[in-house]
């Protein structure tokens, strides 16, 4: 059997795994096109609908949010990208900029490119780790207070940066309980012979005030 975050798309070798026949458990994400024995993952579009009513709520006033990718054509990337977009254009008084970076190491120059082209900027959302990254480029400017920043998964890079305040908050997909669930639905496919069906994970959202250790 086949445990998988099908991540980048591009890489993902459908055509080797249908021909294998094995089962196939997906985490974190799907792809639309091939059909695993379960697929374990958080609803992206909730997750981005979510990332956007959070920073919404922080954020002074309207204007201009943006969203970064780094796998755009990533189901779960795309998909939280759009659930935030929804929230955030839903009142039709603010606009959102899509923005794609190869790297983390993107960040500065990218984000430069855009408070030079908006100068109304309220939030930045990254659909996955990096926020830390973006939160450091705000607390350089000096910009930190106007702008929110919220993003994907509690690593230690984005836990810290609750912690010093340059992040406000963090979404997390429990990716312990995501492997565990996956593991066990293998096993119950494979070995007992059962149906196994989707696992949707819960949204957690983190702040500096709710951040304990051993939380993931």
């Amino acid at each position: 059997a086949y445990l998988i975050a099908p991540l980048p798309v591009s890489e993902f070798p459908s055509a080797e795994l249908r021909e294998s026949g094995l089962p196939v458990a997906f985490i974190d994400s799907t792809i639309p096109s091939f059909t695993p024995v379960a697929v374990i993952a958080q609803n992206p579009f909730k997750g981005g609908f979510v990332a956007g009513r959070v920073t919404r709520l922080l954020s002074s006033g309207t204007g201009t949010f943006v969203t970064i990718q780094i796998h755009p054509d990533a189901y779960n990337s795309f998909e939280r990208a759009r659930g935030f977009r929804t929230y955030i254009m839903r009142d039709g008084r603010n606009n959102v900029v899509d923005v794609n970076v190869r790297s983390v190491d993107d960040i500065p120059h990218v984000l430069d490119d855009v408070f030079s082209s908006h100068e109304d900027i309220k939030g930045i959302f990254t659909v996955n780790c990096i926020i830390n990254a973006a939160g450091e480029y705000l607390v350089h400017r000096r910009i930190k207070d106007k702008v929110v920043a919220v993003g994907y998964d509690l690593v230690e890079e984005n836990r810290n940066a609750l912690k010093n305040g340059s992040v406000d908050a963090v979404i997390s997909q429990r990716p312990a309980f995501q492997g565990y669930t996956a593991v066990s639905a293998l096993f119950r496919k494979v070995v007992q012979g059962e149906a196994v069906s989707p696992a949707e994970i819960p949204i957690d959202i983190y702040f500096e005030e709710n951040l304990i250790e051993g939380s993931e």
